[in-house]
């Protein structure tokens, strides 16, 4: 494409100039980005101004690029980007991929340095929308939306991903992929509306969930495979066909201060020698049990609600063990605790309504109700 370079005032050419304006209407010093990129010294700001931009870019230096507002058009980028610096900032930007782009690639993708992003949005086509690519490569996202494609973002492995006031929604597998030894931190996000998953950490290093709402999948809200430190707090997490959350595969971590309700099996899933805490959240209103817990695993509550749930509260199996201090288990149709052989319990008060429990007293293995109720408080099965 032909571009024009004007020189900025004071400036002998712009490729000493500090600011470059791309321009499709040829009002700038470039129409085209990918040029004022390749003319673009370390450190340069380049702004651009509203319109269409139908190509592919590689950012290999230090730069921050801008979109400039516009009254009735946004910058809009359609193609593949690809970062591969120490250090980019993108802003404003909207980036697309046509549906008919070869070869099917990611719209973003994030090979090398640390990208950040404000106010940007990005859509996948059918691949990604965001690829975070390579060891100790970050990605930074603030107030942005990522949509559509297979996944909104993808991490492999040993890569940094922080997200803060962000939205992930309408993807055809999960929202966010974190892969072996990574480590993810959402704050204050919203990840809906996708087919698979709305989170998905497998074997990550480390995940913080602040302050987000996890709502409206097609799968499990967030399942934690074999993560060994990870932190849920302060989120809401429902309305999910499988269940809310599942910890699984030797998964260690807490969830606190957070809602879980409205899922379609077990709201909280602990299995396969996973060791968990609970403390001071609900769970509630479930299509199943409020908890299972399964396979050698080891679950710690504190000041839990447990209710509302079509079938029982808390379900142990397979050699499980639940600690349960300070909870309520209450108006569940199942039992409020139910064991399986070589399972138990163990804890001090619990308060419960009909088909709950009201008091817990350690008891080997086993537990002793205080309190009798209409249904089942506890049910057990050869438990030794």
């Amino acid at each position: 494409m032909k571009t024009a370079a004007l020189a900025l005032p004071g400036l002998t050419s712009p490729q000493r100039s500090k600011i470059l304006i791309v321009d499709r209407q040829n009002r700038g010093d470039y129409t085209s980005i990918a040029d004022a990129i390749s003319q673009a010294c370390d450190g340069c700001l380049i702004v651009i101004r509203p319109g269409r931009y139908d190509e592919d870019i590689c950012i290999e230096r230090a730069l921050m690029i801008i979109g400039d507002d516009g009254d009735l058009e946004q910058v809009e980028i359609v193609g593949h980007v690809i970062c591969e610096c120490d250090e980019v900032i993108l802003q404003n930007l909207m980036m697309r991929q046509s549906l008919l782009s070869e070869p099917i690639t990611a719209t973003l993708t994030v090979r090398r340095g640390k990208l950040s992003l404000q106010k940007c949005t990005v859509q996948g086509g059918r691949g990604l929308a965001i690829q975070v690519c390579h060891s100790q490569t970050q990605l930074v996202m603030r107030d942005c939306v990522v949509e559509q494609g297979k996944k909104a973002i993808h991490q492999d492995a040993s890569t940094c991903v922080e997200l803060n006031d962000c939205e992930i929604r309408n993807t055809e597998e999960c929202g966010i992929f974190s892969g072996v030894q990574s480590s993810l931190m959402l704050h204050r996000c919203q990840v809906h509306s996708t087919l698979g998953s709305g989170i998905f950490l497998d074997h990550a290093d480390r995940a913080v969930i602040d302050q987000c709402q996890v709502f409206d999948t097609g799968e499990v809200g967030i399942l934690v495979k074999s993560v060994v430190n990870f932190l849920i707090q302060e989120t809401q997490v429902y309305q999910h066909q499988h269940n809310g959350i599942c910890l699984r595969d030797g998964s260690q971590g807490m969830i606190k201060d957070c809602e879980v309700f409205n899922n379609g099996w077990p709201n909280v899933a602990v299995l396969d020698q996973s060791n968990v805490e609970i403390c001071r959240s609900k769970i509630r209103e479930g299509l199943g049990w409020g908890i299972k817990v399964s396979g050698d695993c080891r679950l710690r509550l504190e000041k839990v609600l447990i209710e509302s749930h079509n079938g029982g509260g808390i379900w142990l199996v397979e050699n499980s063990h639940a600690d349960l201090q300070y909870c309520e288990i209450a108006q569940n149709n199942g039992a409020g605790l139910w064991l399986e052989p070589k399972s138990g319990s163990t804890g001090s008060p619990v308060r419960g309504t009909r088909y709950g429990f009201s008091y817990i007293r350690p008891c080997s293995k086993l537990a002793q109700i205080a309190h009798s109720h209409e249904g089942q408080g506890l049910g057990a099965e050869k438990c030794v």
